[in-house]
């Protein structure tokens, strides 16, 4: 059994519910973070012995739809499997995409032995959760061995004798113990504060110091957008599902489904390849605020938060043409901001932005903000008819092949030069580079075939503007 097995066999563990009387197992008491506490033999054997501190994070991103973090360690070394799940009713359930930190690429619509919930325990009233879980695993053929799985909501459980006698029954597998407890570095929950209730063991993160704004007109966000600013998060994100981390251009389009609801399609190009990867999705408003429930691929994402809007001259918050977007989760973890026009936004609000966030609590490594290269070198996209292209010159890009047939575009070359420089090179941490690149190929302002390979900086402190740099292989 290898981890991926385990990953979705521990999926499995959340949402299976065949055991027991259809419709008994409620998904909002599976919410919360679960402790594997016992399996059967076989099990610890197909995993060298020597798991530990094996914890699940489950989450309700939609009716039936949880997102499962899963999270152990093997002789010293941390192992974290993320991924959705989807409740198909019973008996029958279906992994719609997985990744793990070792997998770069995401498998859909995977199938796992389907694990029977056998016993579940009372409901917690200080958490709203089960207060355990046992499951035990369908057989694929005739004589395969049954997996025995055993989570509890609470490592103070009082109900081992409960569990021990249930696991003397005839045909189940003799349990044998998971180590859990004080020796467990356990990382916190990356359940949503709104789901999690602060009463369960490792709380998730504190309480965010900005929310949603109260007001939003979907209207508003209708056309086409560039994505300005992301964070490390959000590209170890983008990585767990398939796609590159390390990406230019990123484009929005914003289409109008309902009053309620509008049509998502994302594209951006791989810095490297210049391939182009996309998404597509929809989000839909929640109570006319500033909350989204966002679905990408088909595949339930949970909540987002539109915490700050930019707009224009004599309009009011929520109302009106916006400039910007911010964007972000519950736990101020991930980070997207889009802007209507690129130019504007650096000459005018990027120095702000990038400052209320920091104020904001986006300030580590993984979550503080980092510039995405947008120019008058990205691809020009066509929007649908009924939109205005708000967009720029192409200076300068040749190369490029029709997007709409899904191939990649080629540049001769992209020029690797600053939009704009409001800060002395001191404060360009590539400044250095970027000279000794420049006597070794030239001004990279011409349309050389050599560019300096220099990736786009990242934002550490205030005074936050810097020049940026446009990635080039050279040739």
């Amino acid at each position: 059994m290898d981890y991926c097995e385990l990953f979705k066999i521990l999926v499995f563990i959340c949402i299976s519910g065949y055991g027991i009387q259809a419709g008994s197992l409620d998904l909002d008491s599976v919410v919360g973070r679960w402790y594997l506490m016992y399996v059967d033999e076989a099990t610890l054997i197909s995993l060298n012995g020597n798991i530990s501190c094996v914890i699940a994070d489950a989450q309700r991103t939609g009716e039936t739809t949880l997102n499962v973090t899963i999270w152990l360690q093997q002789n010293a070394t941390n192992l974290t499997f993320d991924g959705y799940a989807v409740h198909n009713g019973v008996p029958y359930t279906d992994v719609i995409a997985f990744t793990t930190e070792n997998v770069s690429e995401t498998s859909k619509s995977l199938s796992a032995d389907a694990n029977d919930v056998i016993k579940i325990g009372d409901l917690d009233p200080s958490t709203s959760m089960y207060e355990y879980l046992i499951l035990q695993s369908r057989p694929v053929e005739e004589g395969a061995v049954r997996h025995l799985y055993v989570l509890c909501s609470s490592l103070g459980t009082n109900h081992t004798d409960e569990i021990l006698q249930f696991l003397e029954q005839d045909e189940l597998a003799e349990p044998v113990g998971v180590l859990q407890g004080d020796e467990c570095p356990y990382p916190k929950s990356s359940v949503e504060a709104y789901t999690f209730s602060p009463l369960v063991d490792n709380p998730t993160t504190e309480t965010p110091t900005v929310g949603p704004i109260p007001a939003l007109n979907l209207n508003n966000l209708l056309g086409r957008w560039y994505q300005v600013l992301t964070n490390e998060n959000t590209r170890t994100a983008s990585v767990k599902l398939g796609m590159s981390g390390d990406t230019v251009c990123n484009i929005a389009t914003f289409c109008q489904i309902s009053d309620s609801a509008i049509s998502l399609y994302e594209q951006h190009w791989v810095r490297d390849s210049r391939d182009e990867e996309y998404e597509t999705g929809k989000a839909a408003q929640v109570d006319d605020s500033g909350v989204l429930n966002i679905t990408l691929q088909d595949i339930p994402r949970g909540l987002e938060w539109v915490i700050k809007v930019g707009q224009t001259s004599g309009t009011s918050e929520g109302e009106g043409q916006l400039s910007y977007v911010v964007i972000t989760d519950p736990n101020l973890l991930y980070l997207v901001v889009f802007a209507k026009d690129v130019r504007s936004f650096q000459d005018n609000d990027e120095v702000d932005v990038i400052g209320w966030l920091l104020d904001a609590g986006f300030t580590d490594e993984d979550t503080k903000p980092q510039i995405i290269w947008q120019d008058s070198t990205c691809p020009q996209i066509a929007l649908p008819d009924n939109y205005v292209y708000p967009g720029f010159a192409l200076e300068g890009f040749t190369g490029m092949e029709n997007w709409f047939t899904g191939h990649r575009f080629t540049v001769l070359c992209w020029k690797a030069y600053s939009l704009k420089s409001k800060l002395p090179a001191k404060y360009d941490p590539h400044a250095a580079n970027r000279e000794q690149q420049h006597q070794l190929h030239g001004n990279p302002q011409e349309d050389s075939p050599r560019c300096n390979d220099t990736q786009a900086d990242d934002i550490t402190s205030r005074p936050e503007h810097h020049p940026i740099t446009i990635p080039c292989s050279p040739t």
